[in-house]
C-alpha cells in the first residue's frame, strides 16, 4: 500500500510539472502575439522570439535558420546561458548552412514537418554544428518548419542535453510557435517592402521635385538673360530696379541710372557682318559685367543699348564711373575682313534727386531723362557722357 501510494504521489508530482510547464509554455505564446514588431529589425525580432522562447520552454539552446535560395542559414543562436548573462553573439552567417534535405534541419524543411531527434547521438539523421566531442551534441532535438501556407520561411529548432526531454505536448507548443512567427516574419517582411516602398516612392517624389524646381530655376534664369551677352534683359530690369531704389530710399542712399548706346553700331553690322556685330556685343557685355558692385544692376535693353544702376552714388560718382566705362570701350579693338575696328559709346546719366513714391513710376522718368541725356550726347558727336540735370528744355534734333 504504502508503495501505491508513493507512487501515486509521484505521478501528481510529474502531472503537476508538467501542468506548470503547460502553462508557461502557453504564456510563451501569450507573449508572442504581443511583441511590437514593428519597430525592430528582423534580426532583433527573432532575437526577441528566442528571449521569449528560453523563457516560457525548458530547453538548452534554441536557433531560427532562415531559408536562402535551396539553403538554410542560421540567422540567431541563443543558449539559457546567454540568455542568464544577457549576451548576444551573431551567428556567422557562414558558418553553420544547411541544403533543404541535409540533417534533421534539412529534413523537416523539405517534408515540411516537424522532426524530433529523441537521442541526438543515435540518430543518423543529425548532424554536428558543435564541435564533435561536445556534450551538447547529445541529448533532444526538435525541428519545426516555420512556414506561411505553402510557403517555407525557415527552421525553429530547440534543444535539451538529456535524451527522450520533450513530450508530445511540447511539439505542439513548438507548432504554434513556429505558425506565430511565420506570420509575424511574413508581416514584418511585408511592412518593411511596405516601407521601403514609401520611401523609394518619396525619394523619386522628392528628386522629382527638385528637378522641377531646377527647371523652373533654369527657365525663370533663362526668362532673365540675354542670350547673346549673358547680361540681365530688359524684363529682369523692370523687376529689379525698383527694388534696387526702394533699398536706396529706405537707406536714404544715391541711386543713379545710365543709357548706354554703342554708336553707329549699324554701321559695325552692315560693314563687318552680324557676326562681328554680336561678337562686339558679347565683349561690350564682358567688360559691363566685369566693372559691377555688389548692388550694382547692370542690363541689356535690347539691341546695342545698355543701362547701369549704380546704387549708393550720386551723379558726380556716376559721371566719373561712365567716362571709364566710355574709355575703355573705345580701347577694345575686333578684327575682320583683313581689318581691325573700334566701338566708341555714348551715356545719358540721371539721378534720383531726393524723388519718393512709386518705385515703378520713379524708375520709368528715370529712363525718360537718361534718354533725354543720351540723346544730348547724339547730337554733340557721341563717344560723350551727359548729364540730365542742368538741362530744361531739350529735344533730340532734327537730321
Amino acid at each position: 500500500m504504502q508503495h501505491i501510494n508513493e507512487a501515486l504521489i509521484a505521478s501528481s508530482d510529474i502531472l503537476s510539472q508538467r501542468f506548470h510547464m503547460l502553462v508557461q509554455a502557453i504564456s510563451g505564446v501569450r507573449a508572442l502575439t504581443s511583441l511590437a514588431a514593428d519597430e525592430l529589425q528582423e534580426t532583433d525580432l527573432l532575437d526577441r522570439v528566442l528571449d521569449i522562447l528560453i523563457q516560457n520552454v525548458d530547453l538548452d539552446r534554441c536557433s531560427i535558420f532562415l531559408l536562402e535560395g535551396n539553403r538554410l542559414y542560421c540567422a540567431v543562436a541563443k543558449s539559457w546561458d546567454d540568455y542568464q548573462q544577457q549576451t548576444r553573439k551573431p551567428p556567422d552567417k557562414q558558418s553553420y548552412i544547411f541544403e533543404i534535405g541535409e540533417g534533421a534541419m534539412g529534413i523537416a524543411a523539405k517534408n515540411r514537418r516537424i522532426y524530433h531527434c529523441h537521442n541526438c547521438k543515435e540518430d543518423k539523421n543529425f548532424l554536428h554544428i558543435l564541435h564533435l566531442h561536445s556534450e551538447k551534441n547529445n541529448g533532444s532535438l526538435i525541428c519545426t518548419p516555420i512556414m506561411r501556407g505553402d510557403e517555407l520561411l525557415g527552421v525553429l529548432n530547440i534543444s535539451h542535453p538529456d535524451t527522450n526531454f520533450f513530450h508530445a505536448w511540447q511539439k505542439h507548443v513548438l507548432i504554434i510557435h513556429a505558425n506565430i512567427l511565420a506570420q509575424m516574419l511574413h508581416n514584418h517582411r511585408l511592412m518593411n517592402d511596405m516601407r521601403e516602398q514609401v520611401n523609394k516612392r518619396t525619394r523619386q517624389l522628392e528628386n522629382a521635385l527638385l528637378e522641377s524646381d531646377e527647371l523652373k530655376s533654369a527657365f525663370e534664369e533663362l526668362s532673365l538673360i540675354d542670350d547673346l551677352t549673358r547680361l540681365h534683359n530688359r524684363r529682369y530690369f523692370f523687376m529689379e530696379a525698383p527694388r534696387v531704389l526702394s533699398h536706396c530710399i529706405r537707406h536714404e542712399e544715391s541711386f543713379s541710372l545710365l543709357l548706354m548706346d554703342l554708336d553707329n553700331f549699324k554701321l559695325i553690322n552692315d560693314t563687318h557682318g552680324h557676326s562681328a556685330g554680336d561678337q562686339v556685343l558679347r565683349d561690350v557685355g564682358i567688360l559691363l559685367k566685369n566693372q559691377t558692385r555688389t548692388g550694382d544692376v547692370v542690363v541689356r535693353m535690347g539691341g546695342e543699348e545698355f543701362i547701369f544702376i549704380l546704387s549708393n552714388t550720386n551723379v558726380k560718382g556716376a559721371k566719373v564711373f561712365a567716362d571709364r566705362i566710355r574709355t575703355l570701350v573705345a580701347k577694345l579693338t575686333w578684327y575682320g575682313d583683313h581689318t581691325s575696328f573700334n566701338v566708341t559709346m555714348s551715356i545719358g546719366i540721371t539721378e534720383r534727386n531726393n524723388r519718393t513714391g512709386d518705385e515703378d513710376l520713379i524708375i520709368r522718368e528715370l529712363l525718360r531723362e537718361a534718354d533725354h541725356a543720351l540723346y544730348k550726347c547724339k547730337d554733340l558727336g557721341k563717344n560723350q557722357t551727359s548729364l540730365f540735370a542742368g538741362l530744361v528744355t531739350y529735344s533730340k534734333k532734327k537730321p
